[in-house]
């Protein structure tokens, strides 16, 4: 009879945790996730865009950038180069070229190509784009910007 009181008062003593108390700290768990899952989603759709449709827009970009210095003073287009094409395929999916607000630019007669903005799609990415971009100054900048 003593040996079953004293489990019983180390029992006591020890203490541990309650269901409810269980029950608060997944709730817990559970409020945080379903902050921290859209936010990783979304992180995820822009990490695709900057690895599969930012490339291509960069490199429509650097092929209207060569003809300027080329032939200075020229008319450009942008389906007439080989690094801009309207659709291409990547492991990532296909990456599409946004014609309606892409412009080739200017090619000054000094040969820099200025106010060119070139924008390529994801499939299966709605709310970002790839947007590569010159200045006034021949300058590029190419980012991942939301739609």
């Amino acid at each position: 009879m003593k040996d079953l009181r004293e489990l019983q008062d180390r029992r006591k003593k020890e203490g541990g945790f309650t269901l409810v108390e269980l029950l608060i700290v997944i709730a817990i768990i559970a409020i945080l996730a379903s902050i921290a899952i859209p936010q990783y989603l979304k992180y995820q759709r822009k990490a695709k865009v900057s690895s599969y449709a930012e490339p291509v827009a960069r490199g429509c970009v650097m092929d209207l950038v060569s003809a300027c210095v080329e032939n200075p003073g020229t008319t450009l287009t942008i389906t007439d180069y080989s690094n801009c094409p309207s659709t291409a395929s990547t492991p990532g999916g296909n990456v599409t070229l946004d014609d309606t607000n892409s412009a080739p630019g200017t090619c000054n007669n000094d040969g820099k190509l200025s106010n060119a903005k070139i924008i390529y799609t994801l499939d299966g990415v709605t709310d970002y784009q790839a947007e590569c971009s010159t200045d006034a100054n021949g300058n590029i900048k190419c980012t991942v910007a939301q739609k």
